[in-house]
């Protein structure tokens, strides 16, 4: 008997979803590469029908197999319609690359997940983008009420934080289960280089969120994959912002001045601390502050006895410094060469394992507010004295 079609709804024909020159992320890749001719694009939802009909074209063109019957539909609902026999049967994988700012509340013109689930209510399991989604986590923008949502379909729901899937990541965790540690402390660090990033919505905290919310987020959820639940109220958080002295930037590739009003404008520089319903400690430091195109990013999760430090995470070798006192005063070091957290993620969620789950991913989403949001307390506090 042969293996059946692996089936696919695509939302959003944009980067995440087709790729881009400026970076890794391609999700239609990597499940090219893991069904090969078994994959069956059924489609792509996105109101830019011509950019999708574009990529769907672009597929076919290049022979790669699986796009021969794909169609484009503008709506969930026009999708839900035109597939209703194939909804029936169920479909293996929605994976949901809109921007979030249609996704995450239960209100237009951000309730996509809600009108995702009405119209696909077979789907077998999701893969939904970061950060889940683009307004203030409340009772009335609704994410909680998104998450259960998704958890009553009975899927497997799976968000798109793919530096869980990293190698050095599951070599922490696989440790400490083994050696039975406790963690009692984690302190991660994003140095973002800023010299080319020119689009002047990145740097408007009213359009992107900000840099915690944006772009630390996957430092944020590391964190707690290995600090577990945070207690919001404890966060604390410091800031440089573009009016102090250090927040002088000489390197901005664009017209702030002109573009982004003051008040909307990120901070340079951010250092968070919290206290984690376990006792535990955690720490995030976000900088605006390098120049060229290379970022740096550290993760340390420190127990009783073994400290673990995993740096290089957005390149093709990340690498594991680990410090075992209790046998070896000697760091171990450890390279994970061509490691692709991006095809892992994919792998584990057709497993059904996924490494981010959507609830995981809105305690991180809850988290990186609460940093922004204490930071912003914090200056107009200060302001006010």
């Amino acid at each position: 008997m042969s293996p059946a079609p692996f089936s696919v709804v695509f939302v959003g024909a944009g980067e995440i979803n087709f790729g881009s020159p400026e970076g890794p992320w391609n999700h239609s890749k990597r499940l090219e590469n893991r069904f090969g001719p078994l994959l069956a694009v059924l489609g792509i939802i996105d109101p830019d029908v011509t950019r999708a009909e574009a990529q769907i074209a672009a597929k076919n063109n290049a022979g790669v197999p699986g796009y021969a019957g794909a169609t484009v539909w503008p709506t969930p609902e026009a999708a839900g319609q035109a597939l209703a026999a194939a909804a029936a049967a169920g479909i293996d994988l929605v994976i949901v690359g809109a921007p979030p700012h249609f996704r995450g509340c239960v209100n237009p013109p951000a309730d996509l997940d809600l009108r995702l689930i009405a119209a696909l209510p077979q789907t077998r399991r999701w893969l939904v983008e970061k950060p889940v989604s683009a307004a203030p986590p409340t009772e009335s923008n609704g994410q909680e009420q998104v998450a259960r949502a998704y958890k009553d379909t009975g899927a497997v729901v799976g968000a798109g934080y793919m530096m869980c899937a990293l190698k050095g990541v599951q070599m922490i965790q696989e440790m400490i289960k083994a050696k039975g540690l406790q963690v009692m402390g984690t302190a991660a660090r994003y140095y973002m280089a800023y010299e080319y990033a020119r689009k002047p919505a990145w740097w408007n905290k009213q359009i992107s969120c900000g840099p915690i919310v944006e772009q630390a987020t996957h430092l944020a959820s590391l964190s707690l994959l290995f600090g577990g639940p945070a207690r919001l109220p404890s966060v604390r958080t410091q800031t440089v912002e573009f009016s102090d002295a250090p927040g002088a930037l000489s390197k901005i590739g664009f017209d702030e001045d002109g573009s982004v009003p003051p008040e909307s404008r990120i901070p340079r520089y951010t250092s968070a601390v919290w206290k984690y319903q376990s006792g535990a400690v955690g720490s995030l430091t976000h900088a605006v502050a390098l120049h060229g195109t290379t970022y740096d990013t550290e993760l340390e999760v420190i127990c009783d006895g073994t400290t673990f430090k995993l740096v290089a995470m957005y390149t093709n070798t990340p690498r594991l410094f680990i410090r075992q006192s209790d046998t070896s005063s000697e760091v171990e070091v450890h390279a994970f060469a061509d490691d692709d957290p991006f095809q892992t993620q994919i792998d584990a969620l057709v497993a059904g394992q996924p490494k981010c789950t959507f609830e995981e991913a809105l305690q991180t989403y809850q988290l990186t507010w609460a940093i922004r949001e204490a930071g912003e307390r914090e200056r107009l506090e200060e302001a006010q004295q």
